[in-house]
């Protein structure tokens, strides 16, 4: 924490302004999705079988509280700045001009809670 009050790094980017930290924001490119690797089908459940999927890789991953919210017109609304964010019918998401395009098809937004040391 005082290396990221020295230099000046207050609030949730702390981690990532002292540490260098470069995710990008549509997720990690590295990842080969299993669809690529052969014969493998697409995961396909009821949203609840997925949400209880998700809770359990997650608690693993040290998150004790994992929900999930459905994106209708009125959450857009209140979570999304209308300025930088268009959802609209493509197939991948990209980020250009300052704008994120986001695939319409997207439907839930998945949220969960990690405890962090900030020492």
């Amino acid at each position: 924490l005082t290396q990221g009050l020295t230099k000046g790094l207050y609030g949730d980017s702390f981690s990532a302004n002292a540490y260098g930290a470069t995710w990008p924001w549509d997720g990690s490119t590295g990842i080969v999705k299993p669809s690529d690797r052969g014969n493998i089908g697409v995961w396909q459940d009821t949203p609840e079988n997925n949400l209880q999927t998700m809770r359990a890789a997650m608690h693993i991953a040290g998150c004790d509280q994992v929900g999930a919210i459905e994106l209708t017109d009125r959450v857009k609304q209140r979570i999304f700045d209308a300025n930088t964010t268009v959802f609209e019918d493509i197939a991948q998401p990209l980020y250009k001009d300052g704008i994120y395009h986001v695939p319409s098809k997207c439907r839930w937004i998945l949220t969960f809670a990690a405890l962090q040391n900030r020492d």
